[in-house]
């Protein structure tokens, strides 16, 4: 299956077909769920509409400072993530990075306040339904990525930060590294304390696979 791509706002859009095959795999479960289809369609398109909304304010941060021609746009079944060229990345200062960071929540948010505004004046059943899953979709997508651990964007937004306090050397990788470690272990022990322990195990290495294959991800599009 191949990816789909499109122009939008200046931005090329890459659908990945891993984002497909996750929506195959949500008509699955609600197949054996024996729950109405569109039900998972809604979920479908919450899910695809609250992360194209939140990557392309990363786009369309980028293309302010100067990107105007190299900002891709890449959403699959991991969520998304933006690329530019790497003139571009280099030439941003740290606090341009922050913002370039900070503007995928901020939009994440803004769709919210939308879709609150929807939730408010809606006529029919199926729109409020629609609006309702958009508020909460993309307030949990937008502070979850807010938690400073990489690769949320808030793991990039620390880095940014403490970089510019310490200096990118081996001070700045040990605190980077350390916080990271520490809060994972703090969100496992609370993981642990909320819910069934043999739950949480088997999902761990799910979660570390994801990480993992983000963290990759980011890695590779800030090399190209």
């Amino acid at each position: 299956m191949r990816s789909i791509q499109f122009t939008l706002f200046g931005c090329e859009v890459n659908i990945s077909a891993s984002f497909f095959l996750l929506v195959a795999w949500l008509m699955c479960i609600a197949y054996e769920l024996n729950l109405p289809l569109w039900i998972m369609m809604v979920y479908a398109v919450v899910l695809f509409v609250s992360v194209l909304v939140h990557e392309f304010g990363h786009a369309l941060a980028f293309r302010w400072y100067g990107a105007r021609d190299c900002v891709s746009v890449h959403v699959h079944a991991l969520g998304g993530h933006t690329m530019a060229c790497e003139w571009c990345t280099q030439s941003l200062t740290s606090w341009q990075r922050c913002v370039v960071v900070f503007a995928g929540p901020a939009a994440g948010l803004g769709l919210t306040g939308g879709a609150i505004g929807l939730v408010l004046c809606a006529s029919t059943e199926p729109m409020y339904g629609l609006a309702t899953q958009l508020v909460l979709f993309n307030l949990v997508l937008s502070v979850t990525n807010l938690i400073p651990l990489f690769p949320l964007d808030g793991g990039h937004l620390m880095e940014e930060m403490t970089g510019w306090v310490l200096g990118r050397g081996v001070l700045w990788h040990i605190v980077t590294t350390f916080v990271n470690f520490a809060l994972t272990f703090a969100l496992l022990l609370a993981m642990c304390a909320f819910a069934d322990w043999h739950k949480v195990r088997d999902w761990l290495g799910v979660v570390q696979a994801l990480l993992v294959l983000g963290a990759n991800i980011q890695h590779t599009f800030a090399r190209s």
